[in-house]
């Protein structure tokens, strides 16, 4: 959920709350209905913090405040309904006025929001961080887990795991002088298949594969692209990678 999505989401649970949304017409401001058909007098409003809007089109009030429990015979029926009109509010608008629809603002609605848009902010920087330091090094800085980071981004790219790897082996691996960095480090990616060993040259990783059956007798053994693995060996590889890094932050 973006942060547009998160906004909207709590507007709409603070406006489906009774008791926050208010109908009356110009000439009758002192009795004031509420979707509850509950009656509230000018008195109720005091001390209170609200806002007014002006109708003289259903239609524009509907669309911004109406809901299926709304005044005015539209009830049971769906915002944008084709059935969605109301004779009453007609009658009632030509002989008394404007429509007015009192909002009684919510301190806590406001702070929801601010508190949304404070994680939404640390996040995108956290979020920047990654995509430029990469997330090795972000984990690193701010001793964050992989399942802290997983909770807030959840759909990060596979981009950002591969590099993950790329920055363990520079860390960790040996490196020789044509350039070449080498690790052993040996991880299971799939049932009897393990990596045995890494090596990188400039932005390329290969893998060295080995294969056991239930024996422990190795079947097979083959170098391979760390670009050509499948993404649920990639997240293994990083998984167990992670663990490692967390049981030495211990």
């Amino acid at each position: 959920m973006n942060l547009q999505e998160s906004i909207r989401k709590i507007l709409r649970e603070e406006l489906d709350k009774k008791q926050k949304v208010f109908y009356a017409f110009s000439e009758l401001k002192n009795h004031w209905v509420d979707d509850n058909d509950r009656s509230y007098h000018d008195e109720f409003f005091d001390n209170k913090d609200y806002e007014d809007f002006h109708f003289d089109n259903f239609y524009d009030m509907d669309e911004m405040f109406g809901h299926e429990n709304s005044l005015f015979g539209t009830r049971g029926l769906p915002v944008g309904h084709p059935d969605r009109s109301s004779k009453s509010f007609d009658y009632y608008n030509k002989k008394f006025g404007p429509m007015i629809v009192r909002v009684i603002k919510n301190n806590d609605l406001q702070e929801s929001i601010r508190r949304i848009l404070k994680e939404e902010n640390k996040k995108s920087g956290l979020l920047r961080a990654i995509e430029e330091d990469g997330l090795f090094r972000v984990m690193q800085d701010t001793g964050l887990s992989m399942g802290q980071i997983i909770l807030k981004y959840d759909n990060l790219p596979r981009e950002v795991f591969e590099r993950f790897i790329k920055d363990y082996i520079h860390e960790d691996g040996y490196h020789q002088t044509d350039g070449t960095v080498q690790m052993g480090y040996e991880v299971e990616i799939s049932h009897n298949i393990y990596v045995n060993h890494f090596y990188m040259k400039g932005d390329k990783v290969t893998v060295e594969i080995r294969g056991y059956n239930d024996y422990n007798e190795q079947t097979d053994g083959y170098i391979e692209s760390l670009s050509n693995l499948t993404d649920e060996e990639i997240f293994s590889i990083v998984d167990d990678m992670t663990r490692n890094m967390e049981d030495n932050w211990d």
